[in-house]
């Protein structure tokens, strides 16, 4: 008889406490986290990428994404949806478009931008730069701006001292919970399914198939040459050739990828080597040419990067996370890689050292 009092007891009390939960408390306001562009092309963005998500999910905050927009590099407006599949991302993620948000759901990015800058309430927010400071040293500003509604972070603003970008790593080193953040970013920051059956066709119109065994090799010089010119000697062309036979077998397929703008700059290395430089399809968008050389080299038998490069670096995170040809210690330009890692001051910087490809994890 007792358990039946009981049993009744719960069947009446369940539905009157939801009944009393729907009535009496309504639910909490959304707040967002709104931002711009950062002023980088498609890898950096999905770094500031990583940071927003991970950001909106400790202050369980709904992501804005901005109108499609210029991007360097990039000739044609995009956004991060032209990309990532954004239905992934929302089955872990609070997402939403611009027009989704009821006051920018009829702007241009220009408005978007200025319309944020005058409601987003980030005192202090602003000061944040994660290539600066980590996740623990300012945690405190976020929480003491946790009651606004709205964050809004600007980008590449007073010489990039206003920037929300950096490694990931770096940033949230001391936070507890990192390997929780990292392991949902690995799992829902995907490329669109598309990009794959892009890249085949691309290596295949280029004679490369699935049975092939090529390699691939980045080199990176436009802005490099600049910002980066120790570089320059890495990337030459006799420091190319002499690695290639250091580390490729005689006439084996070897796919270049290169922002170098000069067309006779690989003219030397084309003659002794077994070179491929990709000629994409003509119904490609070319704002998805990143992304396939990307993959391209993702797929590669053996994978030989830039240093400080963090496209090169992208491709041999994906190529771990696929575990494609994985090697403990990623090839790179340059035989004393660890002195250009130290003398960039990549190791020296707190939480830098995780990104050093030779501390991936197979």
């Amino acid at each position: 008889m007792y358990h039946i009092f009981i049993f009744l007891l719960i069947i009446v009390i369940l539905p009157l406490s939801y009944y009393f939960y729907k009535s009496y408390y309504k639910k909490l306001p959304t707040k967002y986290i709104a931002y711009e562009g950062d002023c980088s092309g498609l890898v950096n963005r999905k770094m500031q990428l990583e940071l927003l998500l991970s950001l909106s999910s400790i202050y369980n905050r709904t992501l804005i994404i901005p109108p499609p927009h210029n991007w360097p590099h990039i000739t044609q407006k995009s956004n991060i949806t032209d990309y990532f599949d954004i239905q992934l991302l929302k089955k872990k993620y609070d997402i939403i478009f611009f027009t989704e948000y009821e006051p920018t759901k009829n702007m241009n990015y220009n408005e978007y931008i200025k319309f944020m800058e005058k409601n987003g309430k980030f005192s202090g927010l602003k000061t944040i730069n994660p290539e600066k400071n980590n996740y623990m040293e300012c945690k405190h500003i976020y929480e003491q701006n946790n009651k606004e509604d709205l964050w809004f972070f600007p980008a590449c603003r007073d010489n990039m001292a206003i920037r929300i970008i950096g490694n990931y790593d770096a940033y949230f080193k001391n936070y507890p919970y990192i390997n929780t953040l990292r392991k949902d970013l690995t799992k829902f920051i995907k490329f669109k399914k598309k990009f794959f059956d892009l890249t085949w066709k691309t290596l295949n119109n280029n004679g490369i198939t699935k049975k092939d065994k090529y390699h691939a090799i980045h080199v990176r010089r436009s802005d490099f040459k600049h910002y980066r010119p120790e570089l320059t000697r890495v990337t030459s062309i006799q420091s190319i050739i002499n690695y290639i036979r250091e580390n490729i077998p005689k006439n084996e397929k070897i796919l270049i990828i290169s922002d170098e703008k000069n067309p006779n700059f690989f003219e030397l290395v084309q003659k002794n080597f077994n070179i491929i430089r990709l000629k994409y399809l003509d119904n490609i968008p070319k704002k998805y040419i990143r992304i396939i050389d990307i993959l391209a080299s993702v797929n590669a038998y053996k994978f030989i990067g830039t240093p400080l490069s963090t496209f090169s670096y992208l491709i041999i995170i994906l190529r771990n996370q696929s575990k494609k040809n994985i090697v403990k210690k990623p090839l790179f330009l340059d035989k004393n890689f660890d002195v250009v890692v130290r003398n960039n001051n990549w190791k020296a910087k707190p939480g830098w050292n995780q990104i050093h490809p030779s501390k991936i994890n197979s």
